[in-house]
């Protein structure tokens, strides 16, 4: 039987490579939809460090990730006025559609995906990978990987 580490793992992975064809069809990369979800529920431009923060990502990745999406027209940065060293950032109208457009397709492959789980297992499966990823956190934060 094999380890469930390995069994999920093989499913990231599996699960991943599904998604990758929903970031190709928008000219997006892997990593980059965790940015539109939290940006598209921010009701103002938010400053490049506080988003890296929420998305537990390192500032210089972060600024690479917003430099290659501003030139697709995706993402909006500007200086802060109140602090010139800030930078802001936020969603452009197009940027919004294309997190639209990855939720919805996120929705659709969600439905084929557990088409086979009632609603309880799904809050079952829900409850479960919390966990998980909380267990994961604390590991990274007891080695230090993660800075609170």
């Amino acid at each position: 039987m094999k380890l469930l580490g390995a069994l999920f793992t093989e499913t990231s992975r599996m699960h991943r490579r599904f998604h990758q064809s929903i970031f190709e069809s928008v000219g997006i990369y892997r990593g980059q939809p965790e940015l539109f979800f939290t940006l598209s529920k921010e009701k103002a431009p938010i400053n490049q460090s506080s988003l890296a923060k929420k998305l537990k990502m390192a500032p210089s990745t972060l600024t690479r990730m917003a430099q290659s999406l501003e030139k697709k027209g995706y993402v909006s940065r500007h200086s802060d006025e109140k602090d010139q060293r800030q930078t802001l950032i936020s969603l452009t109208e197009e940027g919004r559609k294309i997190q639209k457009a990855i939720q919805s397709q996120f929705a659709e492959m969600d439905e084929g995906i557990f088409k086979d789980f009632n609603d309880e297992e799904k809050q079952q499966l829900r409850g479960y990978l919390l966990r998980i990823q909380e267990s994961i956190t604390r590991e990274q934060e007891k080695k230090g990987e993660i800075k609170e």
